[in-house]
């Protein structure tokens, strides 16, 4: 059976990055890395404007 394991995670967290792709290739699962964003943080230049939207969906 193959499944493809989504992992969203910072983009400048290296070691927690490093230590999801080791354990993951132990146990022979491929996973794909999604960049987040930082919340507490200023967003990126090119989401700033999407920042206002009052129709963001919840999951």
């Amino acid at each position: 059976m193959f499944v493809n394991i989504l992992v969203i995670s910072l983009w400048d967290s290296e070691d927690r990055r490093q230590r999801v792709k080791t354990t993951f290739n132990e146990l022979d699962v491929s996973l794909t890395f999604f960049d987040a964003i930082e919340g507490r943080i200023k967003l990126p230049r090119n989401m700033e404007a999407c920042s206002g939207r009052t129709h963001r969906k919840w999951f």
